[in-house]
């Protein structure tokens, strides 16, 4: 769980598509290259965790980046150098198979071009497939190291403190002895606005925390100058993604908030559970207003 304090328009990057000369890289020869590389990760990695960073220009394909670390410290904040014209990425990965949701090794490769257009192959033990509409911080990250936007985030910024909320809820919930509950005082507390703004009242309390929640490209400025900080966010991070993503990394520090709910109306006592309720409408009726 997540327990970091909230959250995130700054200026465009300096530099723009049009200004790179450098000759494209095709979506079929990137998916070549790609293959290739992914089938080398594969037999040199046996599904080990590691990444490698590839820049691509026609023919010419060149390491940037191998190593088994954290893959977020080298990837966040990476611009492509203009001598390429696409980005390549090769990560273990793992899938679930339903019924049973079995866990199985895989690997992932990303290309993205200086167009933008994503290439993504999967690989399993047999195998290797095109995917359709890959998602995720990965193809994130390539876009903005090409300088290129990613797509629209579909999340109401109102969640973010709400995960927090609710996140933080959890983490006292479960740090409390069993002779005891935890009190609606300690809810309030908990929630992220400010100290002078809280109050007992789970209608006013929603209301301050909608009502004063600002939307993700404000949020994002506020990070870029460092007046507010999330899970691994940096200025210089927050400056190099967009609003969406962003967006998508702040909520990725969190359980899905629906999964949140849930816990906390289940494991909360009765009039904590209710103040939680009540305060959460209060809060979206006033930021829909």
């Amino acid at each position: 769980m997540a327990t970091d304090s909230p959250v995130p328009q700054p200026e465009a990057l300096p530099v723009t598509p049009a200004l790179i000369t450098v000759a494209s890289t095709s979506n079929n020869q990137l998916r070549r290259h790609l293959r290739s590389r992914l089938e080398r990760h594969v037999c040199t990695e046996n599904f080990r965790p590691a990444l490698t960073i590839v820049g691509v220009h026609c023919d010419v394909v060149d390491v940037l980046h191998h190593g088994t670390g954290r893959p977020e410290n080298a990837l966040l904040e990476l611009v492509l150098p203009s001598k390429y014209s696409a980005i390549g990425v090769l990560a273990s990965s793992v899938i679930s198979t339903p019924p049973g949701r079995a866990h199985s090794d895989a690997a992932l490769a990303v290309g993205v071009p200086r167009s933008g257009s994503v290439v993504s192959l999967l690989a399993t033990n047999d195998t290797i497939v095109h995917t359709k509409e890959p998602q995720g911080w990965l193809i994130d990250a390539c876009l903005r190291s090409v300088l290129r936007p990613t797509a629209p985030c579909q999340i109401p910024a109102l969640e973010f403190p709400i995960a927090l909320w609710l996140d933080r809820l959890m983490v006292a919930i479960l740090n409390t002895p069993a002779s005891e509950l935890i009190s609606w005082a300690t809810a309030v507390k908990l929630c992220p606005i400010p100290q002078r703004s809280r109050s007992d009242d789970p209608v006013h309390l929603g209301g301050t925390l909608g009502s004063t929640t600002q939307r993700w490209g404000a949020l994002r400025s506020a990070s870029v100058q460092g007046l507010r900080a999330t899970v691994d966010m940096t200025p210089d991070r927050a400056r190099w993604m967009d609003d969406a993503m962003f967006a998508r990394w702040c909520m990725g520090s969190f359980p899905d908030v629906a999964s949140l709910r849930g816990d906390v109306e289940f494991l909360a006592p009765a009039q904590v559970a209710e103040g939680v309720e009540i305060a959460l409408r209060s809060a979206w009726l006033a930021f829909a207003g």
